[in-house]
């Protein structure tokens, strides 16, 4: 009987860790929009956290299940982590292929980073070079894929932040320890390296590829 318990308590603790994840597959990528709040890389934290539970519930299904019950509970949540894995797998190359029709169409020239960042550095190798822990100030302006203009140093200020500490997109934090003082940068940040599967909560909607385009003013070096 305490067996029984235990297996409901952990089916309850499932569905409140993938529940939402599995409801809606067109409404959104796993149904994670509402979950996402940073621009980390969330799917694969999530498919994590996912598939962790799905091996507790097999191991313990296993433990306390016949063997027809086990056999078929683990077969329906090995075809559920696969789901979970193909699901982002075609996420990522959709989004590929969007960002490699934005380059062509613009005729840009740019290189790709171990990452998927997307980047072109104007630099004539001058200048100090940007390093973690380093405060920088740049120009910028962040566009969406379709030329929506989001933000602007025009508009808003210079952007100013600690590399690698600060709270702007990863990808941004990346290409920064690629520029030089003075150098400028087009970039194009896929979602996880921009601003995650929920946007910005502001202006950069949910699932959004941006583009954008770097000054590098000054570098503040780290404090020893």
């Amino acid at each position: 009987m305490m067996a029984l318990s235990l297996k409901f308590e952990v089916c309850g603790l499932w569905f409140a860790v993938c529940g939402s994840s599995l409801r809606g597959t067109k409404q959104s990528l796993f149904g994670l929009r509402n979950n996402i709040v940073t621009s980390v890389t969330i799917p694969q934290r999530k498919i994590a956290s996912c598939l962790a539970m799905t091996s507790l519930l097999i191991t313990l299904f296993t433990a306390c299940g016949n063997d027809d019950q086990t056999k078929q509970f683990a077969e329906k949540q090995s075809h559920l982590s696969d789901n979970l894995v193909n699901a982002h797998k075609q996420f990522v190359k959709d989004e590929s292929k969007e960002i490699d029709d934005f380059i062509a169409r613009h005729n840009y020239e740019m290189q790709k980073s171990a990452t998927g960042l997307r980047y072109k550095i104007e630099s004539d190798n001058k200048g100090e070079k940007a390093e973690s822990g380093d405060v920088v100030i740049l120009k910028y302006d962040i566009y969406l894929l379709n030329g929506t203009l989001c933000y602007s140093s025009d508009s808003v200020g210079l952007m100013s932040f600690k590399v690698e500490e600060g709270e702007v997109p990863n990808g941004i934090h990346e290409a920064v320890q690629l520029m030089r003082k003075g150098d400028k940068a087009q970039l194009v940040l896929p979602v996880h390296l921009a601003y995650g599967l929920s946007g910005d909560q502001n202006k950069i909607p949910m699932e959004s590829t941006i583009y954008c385009t770097l000054e590098l003013k000054d570098i503040k070096r780290k404090t020893k």
